[in-house]
């Protein structure tokens, strides 16, 4: 879908100097010329391992809660679907950077080179071919202006719109340059019908030359009614990059899926926006290892400001954390910003640090400042004498908590994933940090890198809670790594009942007559973390997509336990409503005594029932009794053909129409009379000579 660029403007940048490294891109920190006196360790992190879904009796309100940890691993596919040469044996690559967006029971979860959707909040998962799906047509999509799909994908979903966002990076062109991706898919059918707007991003829409850029280290965030993007801009063929673009976009406009319009700003190498934005996007780089510029972009307002604040200074060398196996999960990382959040009237921007002399591991330093004035206040180190603790994500909860995760490993630990809260309950402090051990692989990455950006969100069944993304290892090699889709929050928070119908089954077919019984079934399930008692299903059948009380009743079954995180089947036999001869939809509604949030059950998920009524001879070119006539009954016509005068097999014999004993002409000619269409209810008339 094309765009308009309306603005740009450049904020300034400080050169950048290579230096040593094996990144594909680094974002150099200089090193800074002002005195700035460099902060002491403050509280080491532990970790607490705890069972996921361990019984825990009556947990107190500041229990922490794991409520879901699930792979995605079935995603990494690309070795079953068109993909350029060399590209399969990366099926899973290291490093991963897994990125996620979650609405109700709708997942969407992307990789480096994979991406997939859960229709069951994450419990399954359905692959795409991120290597072909614009449009899924058996050819790997090459784009103007870029090569194969190659590096990070972002996901991240809008509930104030009912949006999923998807940011796919695509490799470079033979000129050296690439492409970044925008697909945009409207409501849960977006996702689950895999249709997407799409939006399309190269060097030189930022004006830069043709030929000479490529973009890197994508991602995606949110203010109240704009949508940002940012990138990395390095030159074509080089791994230093010298500044960014940051791009908004109004969310209303990609909602109505017309051109859109956007503003683009150019700014310092590895722009990181904050979590928790409102209607101002804070988002900030390093200027120098002791200052950051932290810009502030109004929503009201054309262009945005900026601060350079200085902190204390930080190391910025190459990192190291070998484990076990001798492999360095800190290989290639760099000083750039990878979290931020503004909650409770502060800014925090969270970035990897080497080891040095307090702190034998590479570690997270935390840098706060405060709102109003964007005035530094302290730094808060996330650290260990037993590991490294590095790779954060974070997220602003509906209550101005924040959540995220982590990555640990080195020493005598392979790389583990980690989540954490500050809060109420622990004076809101990144350090010591709260945390769970989520999972912990058993090697280290084969090529001594790590991902590292990973996802934090928010729930949109429990808003205090989080969803976040991360992946172990499960063996040596780069196939082994195992993405993860982590759902946690505090028992205070714990999700409520929300009951979805996940299918509806009719037993014995789709086409029926008035006053026939009727056997039906669905599948429930309840996406909370709350037992759902007292659950009521209703079976109707309508003539349009949207089933509710008004509609005909088929059957209604009471009184089910569904319990959290859970699937039940439920139905009954019934009796086919009378109704007027037509299609109709199939689906089930529900009700859910005692539950405060019962507006999130209202789901139904329908089929195609065909009713014949009143009741009726079929039409008997309906070979397949489906209630049409269509492509499928050609089919089965013609395994039955047996030509004139020649007796057919008695388990064809329903295809001899005029039962002269043969299936010749004669019959195929009722088959064409009888021809309706697929969904389409065969006329009973076509049967008269």
């Amino acid at each position: 879908m094309p765009w308009i660029i309306l603005a740009g403007l450049s904020m300034g940048f400080p050169p950048a100097t290579a230096i040593g490294d094996t990144l594909p891109v680094r974002v150099h920190v200089p090193a800074s010329s002002i005195s700035a006196q460099s902060h002491k360790p403050g509280p080491m992190t532990t970790i607490v391992v705890e069972p996921i879904g361990a019984p825990k009796g009556a947990p107190s309100p500041d229990a922490f809660q794991i409520w879901g940890k699930t792979s995605a691993a079935s995603l990494q596919q690309a070795c079953d679907m068109p993909a350029p040469s060399g590209e399969c044996a990366q099926a899973s690559v290291t490093p991963e950077s897994p990125s996620l967006g979650i609405h109700r029971d709708i997942a969407f979860l992307a990789g480096n080179i994979y991406a997939g959707f859960s229709a069951d909040g994450g419990v399954s998962w359905t692959p795409l071919n991120a290597y072909d799906n614009f449009p899924a047509d058996g050819v790997v999509d090459v784009p103007t202006g870029g090569g194969s799909i190659a590096g990070n994908q972002v996901v991240l979903y809008d509930a104030s719109h009912d949006l999923t966002f998807w940011l796919l990076q695509y490799g470079v062109d033979g000129n050296g340059t690439n492409i970044h991706r925008l697909a945009v898919a409207h409501g849960r059918n977006g996702v689950l019908s895999n249709t997407w707007d799409v939006h399309d991003f190269s060097p030189v829409d930022f004006g830069k030359p043709a030929d000479q850029f490529r973009l890197d280290f994508p991602d995606l965030q949110l203010s109240d009614n704009f949508l940002y993007y940012t990138s990395l801009i390095v030159p074509a063929g080089g791994s230093i990059a010298s500044e960014s673009v940051i791009v908004r976009i109004p969310l209303d406009e990609l909602a109505a899926a017309n051109v859109v319009t956007i503003e683009h700003q150019l700014g310092l190498p590895g722009l990181r926006c904050v979590s928790g934005a409102g209607d101002v996007m804070y988002f900030a780089g390093h200027l120098d290892n002791a200052t950051v510029r932290i810009y502030r972009w109004s929503e009201s307002e054309a262009n945005p400001l900026s601060d350079d604040v200085t902190h204390p200074a930080f190391t910025a060398a190459p990192m190291s954390a070998i484990g076990p196996d001798g492999r360095n999960m800190a290989g290639g990382a760099d000083n750039r910003i990878l979290a931020a959040y503004r909650a409770k009237g502060e800014l925090g921007f969270l970035w990897n640090c080497a080891q040095h002399d307090a702190f034998p591991f590479p570690h997270v330093e935390v840098s706060i400042y405060r709102e109003s004035d964007r005035q530094y206040l302290r730094t808060e180190t996330v650290w260990s004498n037993q590991f490294a603790m590095m790779y954060p994500s974070i997220h602003v909860n509906g209550r101005g908590d924040l959540g995220g995760t982590m990555v640990f490993g080195g020493g005598a630990h392979h790389p583990g994933v980690l989540a954490f809260i500050a809060d109420d309950f622990n004076g809101r402090s990144l350090s010591p940090l709260e945390n769970v051990v989520i999972e912990q692989g058993v090697s280290g990455p084969a090529n001594d890198r790590w991902g590292n950006v990973f996802a934090a969100r928010g729930n949109f069944i429990a808003p205090n809670s989080w969803n976040g993304t991360g992946y172990v290892m499960t063996g040596p090699q780069n196939d082994h790594a195992k993405p993860l889709s982590i759902w946690w929050g505090r028992e205070r928070d714990r999700p409520p009942v929300d009951i979805t119908v996940l299918n509806v089954a009719v037993n014995g077919g789709r086409c029926r007559a008035t006053g026939e019984p009727i056997t039906l079934s669905a599948t429930l399930r309840n996406l909370g973390m709350t037992s759902a008692t007292g659950v009521s299903v209703q079976f109707r059948i309508s003539d349009d997509e949207t089933i509710d009380g008004s509609d005909p009743l088929v059957v209604q079954q009471d009184n089910i336990f569904v319990g959290p995180n859970a699937t039940r089947v439920a139905g009954g036999i019934g009796v086919v409503p009378v109704v007027p001869r037509g299609v109709y939809y199939l689906g089930a509604t529900m009700t859910v005594a005692g539950d405060a949030v019962a507006e999130n059950n209202a789901s139904a998920w329908s089929d195609r029932l065909f009713i014949d009524a009143p009741p009726g001879p079929r039409v008997s070119a309906d070979l397949d009794g489906d209630c049409d006539v269509d492509v499928d009954d050609f089919a089965l016509f013609e395994v039955c053909r047996s030509g004139p005068a020649i007796a057919v097999s008695p388990e064809c014999d329903e295809a001899d129409f005029d039962r002269d004993g043969d299936a010749d002409q004669g019959d195929f000619g009722r088959l064409q009379r009888c021809l309706s269409g697929a969904e389409v209810l065969a006329d009973p008339a076509c049967e008269l000579d």
